[in-house]
């Protein structure tokens, strides 16, 4: 059922945008984009241990976007990026020190509206903002203690599909009519749960009094090609 409406959520923009595009193919883009990101996994709550610290995971994305402008300051942009991410935090459980590498892999699918400057200036402004629907790959934890043995664990307790929003505000150097190199800044955060289940000292287990709500954060630096046709 959740895969019929991801389906739902990703054809149903398809259709209307291949319909726009019946009535004018002027405003037409491709473009082809790659990012470093840092990326950290923000816990809603207090959290429960002491000496508790979270610090970004680095990491990168890359992919490609279609989209179409309606005029010169009004478009939409369906993209697909293929992104590596994670999260490391550190805590004290008495004498036990815990510090736990998390890597997580997503198809994130943003679906944006887009916003020009004058497109006849060698630079001007661009700005892209909306949903993403996010697909979950690949996951796996490291988890390292002074006391006990390091272990490696392939994810469970990770969500196969979250929501987000996506932003992204930066300059497009247009270099010719039909070429154009675009630098932003882009952010994405969840608005729902990434996590069935939370870590619990060295175990993966769901712990009903101390569930949170875990809310994966990206912010990069993106660099794209994009072509007019």
């Amino acid at each position: 059922m959740a895969y019929r409406k991801l389906a739902l959520l990703i054809t149903a923009p398809l259709f209307i945008f291949i319909a726009s595009l019946a009535h004018a193919q002027k405003g037409l883009f491709l473009s082809l984009k790659g990012m470093p990101q840092a990326s950290a996994m923000l816990v809603k709550d207090s959290y429960q241990y002491d000496e508790h610290t979270v610090d970004y995971y680095f990491g990168n994305a890359s992919g490609f976007e279609v989209g179409y402008n309606f005029n010169d300051t009004i478009g939409v942009s369906l993209e697909f990026l293929f992104s590596k991410e994670g999260n490391r935090y550190r805590y004290r459980f008495d004498s036990l020190r815990y510090d736990i590498r998390e890597r997580y892999e997503y198809l994130r699918i943003p679906i944006q509206f887009v916003f020009n400057g004058d497109p006849t200036n060698v630079v001007s402004f661009r700005a892209k903002m909306g949903p993403s629907i996010n697909i979950l790959r690949n996951a796996n934890v490291v988890y390292y203690s002074n006391l006990l043995p390091t272990m490696t664990k392939k994810e469970t307790y990770f969500k196969d599909i979250t929501i987000s929003w996506a932003m992204n505000v930066g300059l497009a150097f247009n270099v010719t009519d039909y070429f154009s190199i675009d630098a932003g800044i882009r952010s994405d955060y969840s608005l729902t749960n990434a996590r069935r289940k939370y870590l619990v000292l060295n175990t993966l287990y769901s712990d009903g009094d101390n569930e949170k709500s875990y809310r994966p954060f990206i912010l990069a630096f993106e660099i794209g090609a994009r072509f007019k046709l």
